[in-house]
């Protein structure tokens, strides 16, 4: 049964891809994830469930997915937007069903990643690309957002392709229902993809990295991990540029970015689970075959958490 209508939450600028918490068995920790799902939105973010990294999507089962789809439903409606993540597959009929399927259970949306194949020697075209990309958008017609990232080695045309922004643009203009892209690239393409489309819907750049570049460039905001350690930080980096107070933009900026350098030295998905246990958020240990970290790592990313004083950002001393 397709879950209640509920207003939809407002847009938020920065989206956390959320962790899965896990208990000892390896089961999904339910009241670890509903405590983590409020945290970041209390923080002031929107949340994407079953991130292939963070989220560990790909280590889930079908049923597992379902379940974490409906908590965060059950937490977040009419509260934060809450979408799906984990879409990515090989086969165009099995995204449309979960996409489908990820709207009946009461998410905002899906995020749509190209299609890649599981060889890592394979290349899409720019035309095989959209055409996948009509093929979901013409069969699942609640909010989506296009990405322009790939996972793994798979490229457009060519090594080290990219997907043209003025494909982007027609999608965006034939499809009312993409509500956003989530983008990456060069400050070029980044800022050619801004120009052709910022002005109809977000475009948010995955990861921290290039958060103040795509502000800069007149973007929307981000989308990525370090909203699971420290939303109030993200959302307040974004509420702070817009307000005009660039340079305390920046100096909140240089925290968030020393964070993300030391969660990806300790390794996604891995580092995220210390980092949140420090903070009193106790999520487990990632999924085998991931291992955790070892004490060491884990006593390094506790002092670069003090050090940058996180919990009395995010409201937690």
């Amino acid at each position: 049964m397709p879950a209640p209508a509920t207003a939809p939450a407002p847009d938020r600028p920065a989206y956390g891809m959320s962790i899965t918490p896990f208990t000892p068995d390896g089961a999904i920790d339910e009241p670890a994830l509903r405590r983590h799902l409020r945290f970041m939105a209390d923080g002031g973010c929107g949340v994407f469930m079953g991130a292939l990294n963070s989220g560990e999507g790909f280590l889930l089962t079908r049923p597992e997915i379902r379940r974490i789809y409906e908590i965060g439903v059950s937490e977040l409606s009419g509260k934060a937007p809450v979408f799906a993540a984990c879409l990515e597959h090989t086969s165009t009929a099995m995204i449309i069903e979960l996409a489908r399927e990820s709207a009946a259970i009461g998410l905002d949306g899906a995020q749509l990643y190209p299609p890649a194949p599981a060889d890592p020697s394979a290349v899409m075209t720019a035309a095989e690309v959209e055409r996948f990309f009509r093929d979901v958008c013409e069969a699942v017609h609640t909010p989506l957002f296009l990405c322009n990232y790939f996972h793994g080695a798979v490229s457009v045309d060519k090594p080290g392709g990219k997907i043209p922004v003025d494909m982007l643009a027609r999608l965006v203009n034939d499809y009312p229902h993409v509500k956003g892209v989530n983008a990456g690239g060069d400050p070029a393409y980044l800022k050619a993809l801004i120009d052709a489309v910022g002005k109809k819907r977000p475009v948010r750049t995955p990861g921290g990295a290039q958060l103040l570049l795509c502000l800069e460039l007149g973007g929307h905001g981000f989308i990525s991990t370090e909203p699971n350690i420290a939303p109030r930080l993200s959302s307040r980096i974004i509420e702070t540029y817009r307000a005009g107070d660039r340079a305390q933009a920046k100096v909140l900026f240089a925290i968030l970015e020393r964070l993300r350098l030391t969660l990806i030295r300790h390794l996604y998905p891995r580092s995220l689970k210390p980092a949140l246990a420090h903070l009193g958020f106790p999520v487990g240990d990632p999924r085998r075959p991931f291992l955790p970290l070892d004490p060491a790592a884990a006593r390094d990313i506790a002092r670069v958490l003090d050090e940058l004083d996180i919990k009395r950002i995010e409201g937690l001393a």
